[in-house]
């Protein structure tokens, strides 16, 4: 029955893109630049009788939002973000480095025909069947839908920040304190400051690198406002949140390690605020006095504008992370929005890991563009940072056999303590070197080490969210299975299979049947994306051929999650071509904030 619907939809395909109204347009779709998908969203969306110039302006947009641009900018010279960013991921993925000349012959005429497409546009006033499809901003291009979203963030956040906190404090008993913090060197005076301002107003940002203790101050924060807080019975409400649950649990762990004592559950933000509900018009203000965000780089615009629109006025909200980091997945950049238009903003600066100032100084050296600075931190203490060569398989399985990647294990605990051990990272999802492949790689390889009737353990990173068993999106566990299958999907099905994660709270080992597990994948190797928020002893970033295309943020992202050594494999030229390179998510959020 699938197979004949499978062939009924691609008559019906077919059917469509015959005779194509739309034809240098069916040339990229052709060439896999759009997928069907695309085109038939601009087809439905426009209908048949707009011109290819006017869809070509509209798929452009539709793709920058897909990659997270919540508007692009286009004058008369110049777009962003280029068509070609837009492409070259998903082809190098797909066709591997031969496809870049291909695209740039197409690219060049695609680009005229988006300022045709807008200049068309612009005498409909963006207008189609009466609907506006399109918002202008200063040359910023929005989807109306977009431009709602950023405008309702604006009026939300400037009515909170304008606003005093509700509850008072003790300025002097905190103050006092704070001194003799800093006096002993509890608390740096960076992290002091922080503090002290987070205590008088209601918008706060605790911004900084790994290894500057951000919760380590946010901790002390929540125990100094609920000591000197003034308010009936000295109650004072605390909600905790991240972006994803496993940064959720990593922030839960924190505030234990810091303040055993505390009962504050950290929970994901689409818990906290409901958004289901919130989807549905059903609008409700959190309790808490002191809200809590970590992560909040990782943050979308539309998730950014639900927190903003659910704070009850005069509570106060700690947004924390580092913006040097990948943006959001999503359509986002609210958090670099915010952090530009903020007043007096502390950074933490001060790595307290003697053992990670190496790191320090290369991710540094990265955020500023300094190629020569980066590429002397890489050659100057090789015990720390190293480069290794990319050419082959052979060669990603002779690091992954030095660095002890198919060891076998005595018990749970033990193959759970060497996931924060060594680990490879890529920029790529598909392609030779992307995370797909290689873990097929290593995960056969494995295979291959084993006796049939030996258990093997497996390294595994949960894909879905399992609230009834805990698992999180991102969490990384191990797998024990004494089947050999060839797959997640071959394995988890084996009734004899069993995966092991540690549990939060210090509660020790969970151990759950792999039938019960939501979906996951291997995890020799994991994205740069899905690293975000982990650390480990070792990391082996991969920099194929390609890899130039992504920006500084991703490689000072990939960096950042090595701890004491970080093995870089790949060519000089893919390194320096990443440092030289910048790739934030276009917004035009900062200017509109200060224009109203």
């Amino acid at each position: 029955m699938l197979g004949l619907a499978e062939e009924l939809f691609q008559k019906e395909k077919n059917q469509r893109f015959s005779n194509y109204f739309w034809p240098f347009l069916e040339e990229l779709r052709e060439l896999k630049i759009f997928s069907d998908h695309d085109v038939i969203i601009a087809e439905k969306s426009l209908g048949k009788d707009c011109s290819e110039a006017m869809a070509a302006f509209f798929l452009y947009l539709f793709q920058a939002a897909r990659k997270g641009h919540v508007c692009v900018l286009l004058n008369e010279e110049f777009c962003n973000p280029q068509p070609l960013d837009l492409w070259t991921q998903r082809y190098l993925e797909e066709f591997g480095e031969n496809c870049k000349e291909r695209l740039k012959i197409v690219s060049d005429k695609y680009i005229k025909l988006l300022f045709q497409g807008l200049k068309q546009w612009k005498e409909r006033d963006f207008t189609v069947a009466n609907r506006q499809i399109f918002k202008e901003e200063n040359q910023h291009y929005y989807f109306s839908k977009n431009w709602s979203i950023e405008g309702n963030l604006i009026k939300s956040v400037q009515k909170f920040s304008r606003s005093i906190p509700l509850l008072s404090i003790d300025e002097n008993g905190i103050e006092n304190e704070l001194k003799e913090l800093e006096s002993s060197s509890i608390l740096l005076a960076e992290q002091a400051a922080v503090i002290r301002t987070a205590s008088k107003q209601t918008l706060n940002f605790l911004i900084g690198g790994p290894g500057t203790g951000k919760t380590y101050t946010a901790a002390h924060l929540v125990r100094l406002l609920s000591k000197y807080v003034e308010c009936r019975g000295n109650y004072f409400q605390v909600a905790m949140a991240a972006p994803t649950g496993k940064a959720a649990a990593q922030l839960q762990a924190s505030l234990n390690r810091f303040l055993p004592d505390s009962e504050i559950q950290a929970q994901t933000l689409h818990k906290l605020l409901d958004v289901s509900k919130r989807k549905r018009g059903e609008l409700r203000l959190l309790d808490a006095d002191l809200i809590l965000v970590d992560e909040a780089s990782m943050i979308d615009i539309q998730i950014m504008s639900y927190l903003f629109s659910a704070l009850k006025p005069g509570s106060r909200l700690l947004l924390i992370g580092d913006p040097h980091q990948l943006p959001p997945v999503e359509i986002g950049g609210a958090f670099l929005a915010l952090l530009s238009s903020a007043e007096n903003l502390q950074p933490l600066a001060k790595c307290m890991r003697a053992e990670f100032q190496t790191i320090v100084s290369l991710s540094d050296a990265i955020n500023t563009g300094d190629c020569k600075a980066a590429v002397h931190w890489t050659k100057t203490e090789r015990s720390v940072v190293d480069f290794y060569p990319l050419k082959s398989d052979r060669d990603i399985l002779k690091l992954a056999e030095r660095h002890h990647v198919f060891e076998s294990f005595q018990s749970p605990h033990e193959a759970l303590s060497s996931l924060e051990e060594s680990r490879f990272l890529s920029p790529l999802r598909k392609g030779v070197f992307g995370v797909d492949r290689v873990n097929d790689l290593l995960f056969e390889e494995l295979r291959k080490k084993r006796k049939r009737s030996e258990a093997i353990w497996i390294p595994i990173m949960i894909l879905r969210n399992h609230y009834g068993l805990g698992l999180f999106n991102g969490q990384m566990g191990v797998l024990l299975a004494s089947s050999h299958g060839t797959s997640p999907e071959q394995i988890q099905g084996s009734r004899d299979a069993f995966a092991y994660f540690l549990a939060g709270n210090d509660e020790g080992i969970r151990k759950i049947p792999a039938v019960l597990l939501p979906e996951f994948e291997w995890a020799f190797c994991i994205s740069v994306h899905k690293s975000q928020g982990s650390e480990f002893q070792h990391v082996l970033f991969l920099l194929p051929d390609g890899a130039e295309v992504f920006g500084r943020e991703l490689l000072y992202t990939g960096v950042t999650r090595a701890k004491k050594k970080l093995t870089l494999i790949g060519e000089d030229a893919v390194f320096e071509s990443m440092v030289a390179q910048k790739s934030t998510h276009v917004s035009a959020m900062a200017s509109r904030m200060q224009k109203e």
